[in-house]
Order: structure tokens, then sequence, then C-alpha cells
């Protein structure tokens, strides 16, 4: 996903076991609905629906090219920060900063991934890392707090929001999530997380409120990635206010889910008349064929009806004319038992008839 405004800036989602980014659907009510975390407020905003299926992994992908329109946010100690938000909680941000872009006089495209959440292990010098993974999600019947309500919103989005913020220095990954107050483990608690760390797969219908929800976010099995990463986290202040500069706003929904809310066409029927095959289909040669046989039966058919009728039978010469010849006549002058005429059949008089009355 690109706006226009901002080209070299690229967001995507990359689902696993696919070679390629998700086929991006556009948002036929952007303006409707959930606006993400922002709610309207970004300098600029960009809405799209992609595909879910159930346990399909997934990433979301960001890389920036060096371009003179990022000039204005990327210099000396500014830069710009992406933060993630999937199902509306806070999973991680990363920093682009003017040394990704160039160094050395040269200029270079930077890329980066978010792939799941991190958490403590069973023993507490261990960090596992679980990838993100679309999970079914079930709805129920039951009351629903306003809370509830207001955090299913959220529900079935992937958000990344890039921010204006001066680089201020370094602390440490524990101390920056205890000052700031978020965390991207899965052990964070909000309305998706159980007591296990899993997230919930269930939605009652009143939070829905026609919404085709389909999916929610989860996580695979746990990786051992202790030793990887961690130690320090930048710090940074956040400049302009704090309005930011671009939200990417992504709807996952399952292909049902996407023909329900009118961002994919239902597939018609079959008519009889597909089945046939269209004239401007077909090649060249076949037409002039199909022209021939048709232009000879107009002719045969013209010559049948110009052909005189004197040389036909008289029935057939009736049936070419159009009228029906009646090969039976009523005897008016005959006495008939019920006071009623009898019916005499006339005969050719070529074909012999044998008497069978005994006189």
């Amino acid at each position: 996903m690109r706006h226009q405004d901002l080209p070299s800036i690229n967001v995507a989602v990359r689902l696993m076991g696919d070679y390629g980014d998700a086929y991006e659907y556009p948002d036929p009510s952007p303006h409707l609905g959930y606006k993400g975390s922002t709610d309207g407020r970004a300098q600029r905003e960009m809405s799209t629906f992609i595909e879910s299926k159930d346990d399909n992994g997934f990433e979301i992908v960001i890389s920036v090219d060096d371009d003179p329109s990022l000039d204005e946010w990327i210099y000396d100690e500014f830069c710009l920060e992406f933060q993630l938000l999937v199902d509306g909680s806070h999973m991680g941000k990363r920093n682009v900063k003017a040394c990704n872009l160039r160094r050395n006089g040269r200029s270079y495209t930077y890329t980066t991934q978010f792939i799941g959440a991190k958490g403590p292990g069973r023993d507490s010098y261990q960090k596992e890392l679980r990838r993100f993974v679309f999970s079914s999600l079930a709805t129920v019947v039951d009351e629903t707090s306003p809370e509830e309500i207001a955090l299913s919103k959220a529900l079935g989005t992937i958000e990344i929001v890039v921010r204006w913020v001066e680089f201020t220095g370094f602390v440490s990954s524990t101390r920056d999530r205890q000052q700031d107050g978020r965390d991207n483990t899965y052990k964070q608690t909000d309305h998706r997380m159980s007591t296990s760390g899993y997230p919930y797969s269930e939605i009652s219908e009143e939070a829905l409120k026609g919404r085709a929800l389909s999916h929610s976010t989860s996580y695979a099995i746990p990786e051992d990635i202790t030793g990887h990463g961690g130690g320090r986290r930048p710090r940074t202040r956040i400049v302009d206010r704090g309005r930011p500069v671009v939200s990417y706003l992504f709807k996952y929904r399952s292909m049902e889910g996407l023909k329900q809310e009118g961002v994919v066409q239902r597939t018609p029927p079959p008519d009889y008349d597909d089945a046939v095959p269209k004239m401007e289909s077909l090649p060249q040669h076949e037409i002039e064929r199909l022209a021939r046989v048709k232009l000879i039966q107009m002719k045969r058919d013209h010559d049948r009806q110009r052909e005189p009728l004197t040389n036909l039978g008289t029935n057939e010469a009736a049936r070419r004319s159009g009228k029906r010849h009646i090969d039976e006549v009523y005897g008016l002058n005959e006495e008939v038992e019920g006071g009623r005429p009898r019916k005499i059949f006339r005969m050719d008089p070529s074909i012999p008839v044998i008497d069978l009355t005994d006189e």
C-alpha cells in the first residue's frame, strides 16, 4: 500500500506460503466504520481490505526508499517512527533514520518486518517469539459490556501509524516498557487475551454490530529466541503535536466476509446464454463458415416458398399454401338415424375398392 503523497513508503501484509504480498481490495467506504487508532487525525490516511484464512501466518513488511519527499522529516536526529497495532493492540515500532537510507554518499532501501510478539519463556532467562496467525472467530449470544464493545471495534484490523519523532537516546528494553506502559509481548492483558496468553476465539453478536468479522489474530507455536536481539531500545520524542504523518489500515476478512461487506462482488448464477459462445469470441474462419451455412439455409427456404403449387399434390399444396384440406364430406340429402347427417368418405378414383358387403 502506497500513498500518492509518499510513494517511497510501502506497507504490505505478506501471507506465509505466498510468494508476494496479500492482494489488496479497495475499501468501498473508507470514511465509514472504524478509522484506526488515529480516528481521522492523521494528515494522510489509507484503508484497504485483504483476505484472511484459518491458521494462515502473516507478517507486516515495511520498505522505505531514499527520496527527497522524505527530507522534511528524516534528517539529523529526526526520523519517522512506524508503530504497529493489531486488533487495536500495540505490537511494536520501528524507526527509520537518515543513516538507514543514506551512507557514504549512496542511497539505500530500508526494509523491516513485524513477524510476531515476543515474550518471556518458561525460564527467566529465556525469550520466545510467537508469530502472527489468523484465527477463526466465532459469534456467541452473550451480554456485552460497553468496554468490550469499544475494544472490539478494532478487531479484524492491522494498522501502521507513522509519526515524526526526534531521537533522544537509548534505554533498556525492560525500562522502556515500564515507562511508556506498552508491551508487545503475548503475555499482555487486553480484550483478546485469555489467562494462558492466547487470544479469545469468540465475540458476541452485539459487539459485531453487523460487521462480517471472521478472524482475529492469534499466535503460532513459540520459538526460542534467547540471545537474539534485546538490550537497548531507541528513545524518541514525538514532534508536530503528535499528529501522525500517515496511517495505513488493513481490514482482514474471509472471502465470504469480503462479499458480505460488498468488497468483492458475488458470482452470479450460471446463465444459459453465457454457456453459448459469443460471436466475438469465435475465430474469423468459424464466423465465415457459420455465415455460409446460414446463407444456404435462407436460399433454400426462399426457393421452396417460390415453387409453384400446381406441381405438388393436393395435400402438399395445401400444406405449402397454409390452408387445411379436408378429405371427408357430409351427405346432407340422405336420411340418417337420429336426424343427423352421416359422414361420407370421398374415394380417390385411382385407388381400387373391394366391396365386402354380402350383396
